[in-house]
């Protein structure tokens, strides 16, 4: 999503300078927005960290918190193997987070090849 679409939905000046990627559904008239992490090889906990960072900065704000409230606010997350979907679903469980924050987490293969050389915990 563009700057402005996503001040469509959630406005806030700060917003547009946080550098996530948002994503919605055009054919899913449900609302639901998605924040979207690319795993880069670091650890579980390093990125369930990021992802915690990703949603205190946000809670503040009125909009945020109604879709996080409502159920319509994912952190999706794509990784490259099915042993790092299952570490950092684990690392999540172990965090509190704000009732009903919802989570995805997707294998994305091709992760693999675009990080080369990176070491990508669980391969």
């Amino acid at each position: 999503m563009t700057e402005q679409e996503i001040a469509s939905l959630v406005s806030s000046d700060a917003e547009t300078n946080r550098g996530i990627p948002h994503a919605v559904e055009m054919a899913d008239s449900s609302g639901m927005l998605r924040l979207v992490r690319v795993d880069l090889g670091g650890t579980p906990a390093h990125l369930v960290s990021k992802l915690n960072a990703d949603i205190r900065s946000r809670v503040g704000n009125s909009q945020y918190a109604n879709l996080v409230a409502a159920k319509k606010l994912v952190l999706v997350t794509l990784t490259p193997t099915e042993t790092k979907k299952s570490l950092i679903e684990t690392t999540i469980r172990k965090k509190s987070w704000p009732n009903g924050l919802r989570f995805s987490v997707f294998v994305t293969p091709v992760l693999c090849q675009l990080l080369g050389g990176v070491k990508t915990y669980g391969r």
